[in-house]
């Protein structure tokens, strides 16, 4: 593996362009053993059909990290809360590193933000113990998103949105929370995926989480109806995630393996020819060289037109207003480039395949 060790005094400032593209990908062997000596030679990248130089290549374990949780706490979901909740809190506790981030999402009829973004384990301790079943002790946390309006049901005024407004938490976590912050970022959704009635659909959602740069983790919880859902399949393996479905008590057991998967991810670094790259959503295609083994990226990418507005961060992050979010070159870059150069720059375009 590429030398990545750094010393805080040796931290450059970078200023990057606002069009690099960065795909996090798994790769496992037939074990589901991630592996961590693949080099850049070892990626082939497709952008939209045609073969792409790779210009960086990292490790997402050298980058902060944000992730977002959102619980389903709707009636359907009643039975199985207490569980999540010190799932949720165990796993927070074991990821978190003092550069990381994270917040936690209550959905049902509302969409609440029950702890919003910090580096706090405290805090967000007593943010899992604030998740509960909706209407046991009235909403917890603030407001998220546009709320859903309502109609009139016989005296009352009851939600358009139903009991479940799943997509509208995960459009609102993607497009408030997360997409205008550097690194690596999650969404790790606890629910049924059975979605009542969002104002956002599961193709605009997705299309927001794919511009925020998010990776989507289900954890897929409910009956035999929920087995017949595939939206939280969809926005899991679109963005190079994936769908979990416990089996009993084994809560535990997927969050370690949602902890090994963000530690442990490539992250490829490309710019795409300006010539050429067109604004809009552009299919992603990752392989590699070496046989036997199962990668595992996001399959698009949302490109837009810069914005020049942006400033450098001494930890080497970018901050920046880019509508398609311009991400991090990390610090040690400078040190892995030139074992990078060493491998021989990938031809800029091959025919499409």
């Amino acid at each position: 593996m590429l030398p990545l060790a750094a010393h805080p005094q040796d931290t450059p400032t970078f200023r990057a362009g606002t069009d690099l593209v960065t795909v996090p990908v798994t790769v496992t062997d037939r074990r589901g053993v991630a592996l961590q000596d693949l080099k850049l030679a070892d990626f082939r990248l497709f952008d939209n059909g045609v073969r792409t130089e790779i210009q960086h290549l990292w490790l997402d374990s050298d980058l902060p990290l944000t992730v977002g949780i959102i619980v389903d706490v709707s009636y359907s979901e009643h039975g199985t809360i207490p569980r999540e909740r010190q799932a949720v809190a165990e796993f927070l506790n074991h990821i978190m590193r003092p550069e990381d981030h994270a917040f936690l999402v209550t959905t049902a009829t509302r969409n609440s933000l029950v702890t919003d973004l910090t580096g706090s384990i405290g805090e967000l301790r007593k943010g899992t113990e604030r998740i509960q079943p909706e209407g046991l002790n009235g909403p917890e946390g603030q407001p998220l998103g546009e709320p859903c309006p309502t109609k009139a049901d016989g005296n009352k005024e009851v939600s358009r949105c139903g009991g479940s407004a799943i997509w509208d938490a995960v459009y609102a976590s993607a497009r408030l929370k997360l997409r205008s912050l550097p690194g690596t970022k999650a969404l790790i959704i606890i629910s049924d995926g059975q979605d009542t009635g969002s104002m956002h659909n599961l193709k605009r959602t997705l299309e927001e989480v794919q511009t925020s740069n998010t990776i989507v983790y289900a954890i897929k919880v409910g009956d035999v109806r929920a087995l017949l859902t595939r939206g939280l399949a969809k926005l899991a393996s679109e963005t190079g995630g994936e769908e979990f479905r416990p089996h009993g008590d084994n809560f535990g057991e997927i969050f370690r393996r949602i902890e090994n998967d963000l530690r442990t991810r490539y992250v490829l670094g490309f710019r795409p020819d300006p010539a050429t790259a067109r604004e809009g959503f552009h299919q992603l295609r990752v392989e590699t060289a070496r046989s036997g083994v199962q990668v595992r990226a996001r399959r698009s990418y949302y490109r837009a037109v810069a914005e020049q507005n942006q400033e450098a961060i001494p930890d080497g992050r970018i901050a920046s207003r880019n509508v398609a979010q311009d991400l991090p070159i990390p610090p040690q870059e400078q040190r892995i480039a030139p074992a990078i150069q060493q491998q021989g720059p990938a031809r800029k375009s091959m025919p499409r395949v």
